[in-house]
């Protein structure tokens, strides 16, 4: 029988860090959450102290910034490889550029006064 509460244990911790990373991940879930709270119990098999703990972090001033830092965490990699991504791409990158609306608007207007 223990053995069966340390697995539910278990399965409700993985919940929790799911719940968490979900709010992390999506400021329009924080805010549906706050308005809602019960949403979590819909979508998630939570502990009451959990619960509890997850409507205190969605509501703490801290946790927009820490859905900023996500984000910009998800483009670092994307910052950090683009030099080598536009090298890979040459001249196919000069032509996607050109079929672009910006570069025919700008270009269009130089030529055209």
């Amino acid at each position: 029988m223990r053995y069966r509460a340390a697995r539910c244990v278990g399965v409700m911790l993985v919940e929790f860090q799911q719940a968490l990373a979900d709010m992390v991940a999506s400021p329009e879930f924080c805010r549906q959450v706050r308005v809602s709270p019960l949403f979590l119990h819909e979508r998630y098999t939570l502990s009451e102290r959990e619960f509890e703990r997850l409507i205190k972090m969605v509501n703490h001033k801290a946790m927009a910034l820490n859905c900023m830092l996500y984000r910009a965490n998800r483009l670092a990699p994307l910052a950090m490889n683009l030099h080598e991504f536009c090298t890979l791409l040459g001249t196919r990158l000069v032509r996607c550029y050109r079929n672009t609306h910006f570069f025919r608007r700008k270009y269009t207007c130089l030529i055209h006064p």
